[in-house]
């Protein structure tokens, strides 16, 4: 990470996931059981899904540290691979956009 007044090595991960618009509300219920499961496990801060446009959608999630992301990336929790599965079933794309440093939140 570059130097600056960074907040404690926060990081804003933004990620697109494009679907079907049939499985929005499949897809909805799928990201916030998930995000459900991240505040517990690595004391997320903040999460949230925004709609683009019909059939897709932005996660921002904001992560204590890249650390933090890395263990959620590669967990063998299963209950984490299993709510990662069924969200990836529903997605036609899931982009990795940015993973950016939070300077303020």
């Amino acid at each position: 990470m570059p130097p600056g007044p960074y907040l404690g090595g926060v990081i804003a991960v933004f990620t697109r996931y494009t679907l079907n618009p049939i499985f929005e509300p499949d897809f909805v219920r799928a990201w916030s059981d998930l995000k459900g499961l991240w505040v517990r496990q690595y004391a997320l801060g903040k999460a949230e899904l925004l709609h683009e446009a019909s059939g897709r959608y932005l996660g921002l999630v904001h992560w204590p540290s890249e650390a933090k992301w890395q263990e959620s990336v590669n967990t063998a929790d299963p209950d984490q691979q299993r709510l990662q599965l069924k969200l990836e079933s529903l997605c036609n794309r899931m982009q990795l956009l940015y993973t950016l440093p939070v300077v303020v939140a």
